[in-house]
């Protein structure tokens, strides 16, 4: 096990890690890394506790022949322009000129090249992480552009206004993480459309409301934490259809019980439920 996050670390993660033969946990959320993960670590790691701070895996060297896989002629994916443009929304609706590092940013280098920010091989974004940067403002609704984002991190900043329904556009995203900013308002329902979505992290901010009952269509959903909003009502039986490992729901208003089909499958080291009990 390596626990390292919630610190201020930079750069890249060093190859060397991918000599830990036996590494089966690391935890890197909540730094600026930027880069990838060695492909040697690829397949050891435990990915359902791992945080690898929507970092992606570096391609391995048999994977880096696959151009064909990309040139499919009915993909038409958006010009990396666009992904710049929108990049470039984000920007000037957070304080761009504020934030905390703004390498690069609104300059002519490649968009790889901007702070916080992964690209794959036709120049998309897969990946932004912005976490503790000094954000301030609204999220602006032309993230849902992003249509190859695989993971957000925008956490702790001073994020305001609501969580914009565009977000459930982003049909490629496995990781959502907002928390410890100030949004307000209720969870948006059309985050169910996020299909591929493994972990969603809200918590401490002003989000008010009920919990979704559409958020039992994650499929895909292992950790779901909302913890410390002001969240009101019972929890869905929906989440029950979810094979959660991680639910924190702590610090709400939330009333009844907890759907006793997640009994016996939460990880109760990790889940805090706020005192609520199991359902009989």
């Amino acid at each position: 096990r390596l626990r390292l996050s919630g610190n201020q670390l930079s750069g890249e993660i060093p190859p060397e890690l991918g000599s830990l033969a036996d590494l089966a946990f690391l935890y890197l959320n909540g730094n600026q890394l930027s880069g990838c993960v060695p492909s040697s670590l690829s397949g050891r790691l435990n990915m359902k506790y791992s945080e690898l701070g929507g970092l992606p895996f570096c391609p391995t060297a048999t994977a880096e022949p696959t151009p064909t896989a990309t040139a499919e002629p009915t993909m038409a994916p958006t010009p990396p322009e666009t992904d710049r443009e929108t990049l470039v929304a984000l920007y000037n609706a957070t304080g761009g000129p504020n934030w905390r590092s703004n390498n690069n940013w609104l300059s002519d280098v490649p968009i790889s090249q901007w702070e916080g920010v992964t690209t794959d091989d036709n120049g998309r974004v897969t990946a932004l992480a912005l976490l503790l940067n000094q954000l301030s403002g609204e999220i602006p609704p032309e993230l849902g552009n992003l249509a190859n984002l695989e993971s957000l991190h925008l956490n702790g900043n001073q994020l305001s206004g609501e969580i914009p329904p565009e977000l459930g556009n982003l049909a490629n995203l496995t990781g959502l993480e907002l928390s410890s900013n100030q949004l307000s308002g209720e969870i948006p329902t059309v985050l169910d459309n996020l299909a591929n979505l493994a972990y969603l992290h809200l918590s401490e901010n002003q989000l008010n409301g009920e919990i979704p009952p559409e958020l039992g269509n994650l499929a895909n959903l292992s950790r779901l934490d909302l913890g410390n909003n002001q969240l009101s009502g019972e929890i869905p039986p929906e989440l029950g259809n979810l094979d959660l490992t991680h639910l924190i729901l702590g610090g709400n208003q939330l009333s009844g019980c907890v759907p006793s089909s997640l009994s016996g499958r939460l990880d109760m080291e990790y889940s805090d439920l706020g005192g609520l009990p199991f359902c009989p």
